[in-house]
């Protein structure tokens, strides 16, 4: 049989399948996240008629940004532990930060309130810090006549690791215990630290971790950088990340993505930072102001019914634009405000037109009777009547409900705010069962 594989209508991998070739492996199909769009992708794999089974299996790898430190506590299931830095060698500052160069002692403090059988403590370094090697006790002690616990080290086995250290205790005594170890600030940064864990490996109901920590390290006989508006990840330039970061903070009280202080993330906001692309530490850009033109949109809602559980598909088409700035030929950007009751029909997702290619879309959890979505980095010279996206919802509970849109907005794509109008609404009747369960008095 022959076969073909597609993403987001994109043809990744074709091939044939023989008799001869049943036994081995089909060529495997990677793809960087490049391949990806934001929001839904569609991956289509398809077989002609023939006799055979095809098998296959995906596989995704990710890096999560963490816009910002969230603070952990520490947990105490029988085990407690705290960590804690000391500055061996180099400046003290009082800000409390290290420099390049410093030596730093962290020592884990670890308390058992029962005697407790092969431990693994494993305490995380920061990723600007690299482990000291020490002269002794690098690896491991204890002979067949030797006793497997030592009080000045407490410790069977040490393995210092390019991420984190680890002590091995055969036996753990019921008690307070102390284990400490050396690291030097090798390069400059802001970095949070996991917690640090100890856990017995025959007891796993009985552990207990240390708060995450922040850590900063400051270079030495440097200047400071200048502050620049937008640049969420400090690498003194404005970038698209920066924008998929104001986008992810969508409809949030967000202060550090909130750039108007109007105490909302919406579009505005978005189209600021995408205004800001190309800037670098030095070169400060002011908010975008109001454009000219008005732009239209329109929700193919209609009256029409379904299921408890089922979904509803309502497409977003691009309107004429009027009355246009040459930088607004087609906004960059929209953002609807729709009502609907929860109670009868949820908001699930929007998914973007393929054909816009790599967009950003702006959506958020529905709460209450509205919800606002819209699209970001739209192509230019779109066309009125161009499908944007398409908004999904599923039915909640059994009743009619109104979607209509209440609100728009659109920005051109130097930033600045348009006039905007969406029109469309219709009626959804959500059907279902209605079960009488008998109540039986005793």
């Amino acid at each position: 049989y022959d076969y073909t594989v597609k993403l987001n209508g994109q043809l990744i991998g074709s091939g044939t399948v023989t008799p001869q070739s049943t036994t081995q492996s089909l060529p495997p199909i990677s793809l960087s996240c490049n391949h990806l769009t934001a929001g839904v992708n569609r991956l289509q794999i398809e077989r002609s008629n023939d006799t055979g089974s095809l098998y296959y299996s995906m596989l995704l790898n990710q890096q999560l940004y963490y816009d910002g430190f969230t603070p952990v506590t520490s947990r105490d299931q029988g085990l407690a532990m705290t960590r804690s830095y000391r500055l061996v060698e180099g400046t003290p500052r009082n800000d409390g930060a290290y420099n390049v160069g410093d030596l730093v002692e962290v020592t884990l403090a670890v308390t058992s309130s029962q005697e407790l059988w092969y431990v693994l403590i494993s305490d995380p370094i920061p990723a600007g810090f690299e482990v000291v090697e020490e002269r002794m006790n690098q690896t491991s002690w204890g002979g067949y006549n030797d006793f497997f616990w030592w009080p000045e080290w407490g410790y069977n086995q040490k393995d210092a690791r390019d991420d984190r250290v680890e002590f091995f205790v055969t036996r753990l005594w019921r008690g307070n215990h102390r284990y400490s170890y050396l690291m030097r600030a090798t390069t400059a940064g802001d970095f949070s630290v996991l917690p640090g864990t100890a856990t017995p490996m025959y007891k796993p109901e009985v552990w207990g971790r240390s708060a995450s920590q922040r850590v900063l390290v400051t270079p030495e006989r440097l200047a400071a950088q200048a502050a620049l508006a937008g640049d969420f990840d400090h690498n003194c330039q404005v970038t698209a990340f920066d924008t998929q970061l104001t986008a992810a903070a969508w409809q949030t009280t967000n202060s550090r993505h909130d750039l108007n202080g109007d105490g909302i993330v919406d579009l505005r906001d978005v189209a600021a930072v995408g205004s800001w692309q190309g800037a670098t530490c030095g070169m400060q850009r002011g908010f975008p102001g109001m454009g000219s033109g008005t732009a239209k949109f329109a929700i193919a809602a209609k009256d029409q019914s379904l299921g408890v559980g089922d979904e509803m598909r309502v497409a977003v088409t691009l309107g004429a634009l009027n009355s246009a700035t040459v930088a607004a030929t087609t906004p960059r950007g929209f953002a609807l405000t729709l009502r609907i009751d929860p109670a009868h029909l949820h908001f699930t997702q929007i998914e973007a037109n393929p054909s816009l290619g790599k967009v950003i879309p702006l959506s958020a959890e529905q709460h209450g009777a509205t919800v606002v979505v819209g699209l970001y980095d739209l192509p230019t010279n779109l066309a009125a009547g161009s499908e944007l996206a398409t908004l999904v919802f599923r039915g909640s509970g059994v009743g009619a409900t109104t979607i209509s849109v209440v609100d728009a907005a659109a920005v051109d794509s130097a930033g600045r705010a348009l006039q905007a109008e969406a029109t469309g609404s219709g009626v959804v009747h959500v059907d279902g069962e209605q079960l009488w369960v008998p109540v039986v008095h005793r």
